[in-house]
């Protein structure tokens, strides 16, 4: 037996075609499906099966404590049941769109385009990733990384492991330090040292304000400004004047 049911007309097209009875406003017309809260549509999560697939209905408030088939239920709308959990139909006016916690089935890519994407919150920990890899403090405005309760503006906790920063932009080297210029932008810069320091090295260049003591001869054209080497007294020349170190002994 084929049968379809018509309401307000004799000529159904499909299994169940309904024509509006009036057309001049003068009477309301529609669907309403089985209106229950979140927490009435949980009640019944046994009788809800991949038979029940296409069930709709309309939540009146969400859920209070979510179970896996109502885990969407977070606010007021029409949901459909699609054979594992309810899913919402559209959005409408509601901004709750999550509630609880969930999980993602495979790899999600959120298409912004000209749209902004922001978080409010006001608490220590208010988002997070991976527990406290990284931390917004919404309550004091604060970052964490590596920790959850972050004390400063920016706050970095690698443990009892060196090198918790690392900064690459090209002219970093060995024996830098990073210091601010005046609009406080952070520069790789040689370290002054104080007139008359003293520094040892086998190899590599002579900073600036260094005398060097490699127990080798040193270049006069490398080194132009000042020229010191051990040994007898001697007479060294600059580009512009003479310098004369005296020595009276051995270790002078």
């Amino acid at each position: 037996m084929y049968s379809q049911v018509g309401i307000n007309n004799n000529l159904p097209k499909v299994t169940l075609d309904i024509t509006a009875k009036t057309t001049d406003g003068s009477k309301p017309e529609g669907i309403i499906a089985p209106r229950l809260t979140g927490d009435q549509i949980k009640s019944a999560d046994a009788q809800y099966g991949s038979d029940q697939k296409g069930a709709i209905v309309y939540a009146l408030a969400a859920v209070s404590t979510a179970s896996t088939k109502t885990a969407n239920i977070a606010g007021e709308g029409y949901y459909f049941f699609g054979g594992n959990i309810w899913q919402r139909i559209g959005f409408g006016s509601d901004t709750s769109i999550y509630n609880g916690s969930g999980s993602l089935s495979g790899n999600t890519i959120v298409a912004q385009n000209a749209n902004t994407l922001s978080f409010t919150g006001t608490a220590v920990n208010a988002f997070s990733a991976d527990g406290n890899t990284l931390s917004i403090d919404a309550a004091n405005h604060r970052i964490g990384i590596g920790t959850a309760a972050p004390s400063v503006a920016l706050e970095i906790n690698n443990g009892t492991t060196a090198g918790a920063i690392k900064i690459t932009d090209g002219t970093q080297a060995l024996n830098k330090v990073l210091t601010s210029n005046g609009s406080g932008t952070a520069n790789w810069q040689y370290s002054a040292m104080p007139a008359g320091a003293v520094i040892y090295t086998a190899s590599g260049t002579i900073l600036n304000g260094f005398l060097e003591c490699n127990g080798a001869a040193v270049s006069r054209t490398t080194y132009s400004v000042l020229f010191l080497s051990s040994g007898p007294p001697t007479v060294q020349e600059t580009a512009v004047r003479l310098l004369t170190f005296p020595t009276s002994g051995e270790n002078s």
